[in-house]
């Protein structure tokens, strides 16, 4: 059984997480926990804590969240230093995408940002070595987020390191994304001279170092 999770954010990174969904392509819900999966590699300290409740004030906008069993097993296991659920979280995501608010929007694409039809989505079909694909969406599943929502993070913010890769069986994967993140996807893949579908099978590569998959 999942876990129903309410927390607590100011107006600002409300607003802020509703535009990332958004340009995403996703549910305000998948933005929240990559934010949750990025935050709990690190860890936070009391300290930590202290210079966000410092900084953060006027928690009064409430949103919801349903993890699964597994994700939930692991935030019922972090110290929250004597906060509620509700603050904790709050603050920690807060302070996240406060930090991190370039990397979904960077200058470049605040005019962009304007123009297109945010709503809209778009499927990529790709196809994908299978063994990296079951990993992938093992993973997505550990951390309770969307397969989509990954792939949408990698594109917007994550460099490729990895130029080539071998291939087993492979399988198609539909993935669906915002049309910013779709564009950004066409133009990475055209400025390095490769097709979407070589370049998606490169960012999975990406994510499997990166995650350890």
């Amino acid at each position: 059984m999942g876990l129903k999770l309410t927390i607590l954010l100011n107006k600002e990174t409300n607003e802020l997480l509703d535009r990332l969904a958004l340009r995403m392509g996703t549910s305000k819900r998948n933005v929240v926990l990559l934010g949750l999966s990025n935050i709990l590699m690190q860890g936070i300290s009391k300290e930590d804590l202290d210079q966000m409740e410092n900084r953060i004030d006027d928690l009064t906008h409430s949103t919801n969240i349903t993890v699964n069993e597994t994700f939930k097993k692991r935030l019922m296991e972090v110290q929250r230093y004597g906060l509620s659920i509700r603050k904790f979280f709050g603050y920690i995501i807060c302070d996240y995408f406060q930090k991190h608010y370039h990397e979904f929007f960077p200058e470049d694409c605040v005019e962009e940002e304007k123009e297109l039809p945010l709503t809209k989505k778009d499927v990529v079909q790709t196809a994908i070595d299978k063994c990296l694909k079951d990993k992938i969406i093992s993973y997505c599943y550990d951390q309770s987020i969307s397969v989509n929502s990954l792939f949408a993070y990698y594109i917007l913010n994550k460099p490729i390191k990895v130029w080539n890769f071998k291939s087993g069986n492979k399988e198609l994967m539909d993935l669906s994304f915002g049309v910013s993140v779709r564009n950004k996807l066409i133009d990475d893949a055209t400025n390095v001279g490769m097709s979407k579908s070589f370049y998606l099978n490169l960012i999975a590569v990406q994510m499997s170092y990166d995650l350890d998959l």
